[in-house]
């Protein structure tokens, strides 16, 4: 098994270490799909990671930049059989789904598990939601209590599921949001105004105990799903933990519930 995470994953050290107890050994590629192409990789085993299960960020590095040239698809798969992996897991969001679904056209065995920035999925929960949206609420919260006036704090795309949390659980509104703009949300209004632009999003930050436990859950359905790999993407549907297969799901407009369920069910 080879991995790889682009986005932002706090408790993908503990989905290591997991699947390490199970796994003699797994392959992760630095710094995401770029440590792919370029055949950067580690080995890990469990001895290896036991001191950073429940630290955030990962051994390996994961970004949210994609560098891809038009040739990317062969040497990806020449890498992947030059080191005999079988199944590559990509811990990641929609920006990954493109890249996932044209390898499993290939015929490579690719699963796509969500991580907290994904925003198009049918999850109620990923891989670091819990502690991200935790770590912006006590962010917001400090803004509150300091008389800043009105302050406006942009937030960059395509973590639609952080914003829908931080909309319902913090004092903050949500003023403006589209594919092409920031996300925005402001408090009270005054004459005095302060912009905070947030750049990154805390990938790094010791994770909660829900994304520990959610990543062992993960690490866990992942090897069950062994017996019989092919490929597919990591989904909670009726509040259950599947891995619908890749073919039931031809583009990102189609990751809804009700879209795969009924593709299930034919």
């Amino acid at each position: 098994m080879g991995f790889l995470i682009d986005g932002i994953c706090p408790g993908a050290n503990q989905f290591i270490y997991t699947l390490t107890n199970y796994l003699s050994s797994i392959t992760g590629f630095f710094h995401g799909w770029q440590g792919l192409l370029e055949n950067d990789f580690k080995l890990i085993r469990a001895n290896e990671i036991e001191q950073f299960k429940k630290m955030g960020g990962s051994i390996v590095g994961s970004t949210r930049k994609i560098s891809i040239f038009h040739d990317w698809k062969p040497k990806v798969i020449r890498v992947l059989t030059m080191n005999h992996i079988d199944l590559l897991v990509v811990l990641g969001s929609e920006r990954s789904f493109p890249m996932v679904s044209e390898l499993f056209s290939a015929g490579v065995k690719v699963v796509l598990l969500p991580c907290a920035d994904s925003g198009s999925f049918c999850f109620s929960y990923r891989l670091g939601l819990t502690t991200v949206t935790l770590q912006l609420l006590n962010f917001f919260h400090s803004l509150n209590r300091y008389d800043h006036g009105s302050v406006t704090v942009l937030f960059p795309n395509g973590i639609e599921d952080v914003v829908s949390k931080l909309r319902l659980a913090s004092d903050f509104v949500l003023l403006r949001e589209s594919d092409k703009a920031s996300v925005i949300f402001r408090n009270q209004p005054a004459r005095e105004t302060t912009t905070i632009k947030i750049l990154g999003m805390l990938s790094s930050a010791f994770p909660e105990k829900k994304d520990i436990e959610f990543a062992r859950v993960c690490a866990k359905k992942l090897v069950d799903y062994l017996d019989n790999p092919k490929g597919g993407v990591l989904a909670e549907i009726d509040r259950r933990l599947k891995i619908i297969p890749l073919q039931y799901i031809k583009s990102q407009t189609e990751f809804t519930v009700e879209r795969i369920l009924e593709k299930v069910r034919e």
